[in-house]
């Protein structure tokens, strides 16, 4: 992401794109959030959790994830990271 800006900043490249949560906290703990424009989004990318199938123990971590996942949107600790981190609405897609 760091040689992506650098490079727009040089006029190398026309744009950059990628998600907006990792891009947004990177831009602003390099205090640059003031020198690019965002576009709006054009398509929504669902989140997913994977595991290797051959893990022994892979359906019960995806279980707990899912376990937990359920459990921080009910008592809001989702949305509390979500405020803390910044995380605009149409990025909530776990809503």
């Amino acid at each position: 992401m760091d040689q992506g800006f650098a490079m727009l900043e040089k006029d190398r490249v026309a744009g950059v794109a990628g998600y907006e949560v990792p891009f947004d906290l990177l831009l602003r703990s390099k205090g640059m959030s003031d020198r690019f424009r965002k576009l709006p989004p054009w398509d929504v990318v669902d989140e997913y959790v994977i595991a290797l199938k051959a893990a022994p123990r892979a359906a019960e971590h995806l279980d707990a994830f899912d376990r937990g996942m359920k459990s921080i949107q009910k008592n809001g600790r989702l949305e509390i990271l979500y405020t803390k981190w910044n995380i605009p609405p149409t990025s909530q897609t776990t809503r």
